[in-house]
């Protein structure tokens, strides 16, 4: 069983005093059974682009822009173990 107690965002604010960074979504690893790892990069344009290995070899597969998605913490059965953020 998995608990979902935090929502990923496609971009977050880091406060510190009175200066603020955005750091927007770059990368989400999805982790399920059998075969550990699959994930969805998103590109600069917001595009999606969803590998696994095991399903898409050494290529990745256009998934759609990132406003599309209703879910990003679940991929294909798999449910999100990391977000990573990056600035522009």
């Amino acid at each position: 069983m998995y608990k979902q107690d935090v929502t990923i965002s496609d971009k977050m604010v880091i406060k510190k005093d009175s200066k603020s960074k955005i750091l927007y979504l770059t990368d989400i690893i999805y982790f399920g059974a059998f075969h550990f790892f699959t994930s969805c990069i998103i590109s600069s344009n917001q595009m999606v682009w969803y590998h696994n290995s095991m399903l898409t070899g050494s290529t990745t597969v256009q998934g759609g822009f990132l406003n599309e998605i209703e879910n990003l913490n679940i991929c294909n059965e798999r449910h999100a173990s990391a977000a990573i953020y990056s600035l522009k």
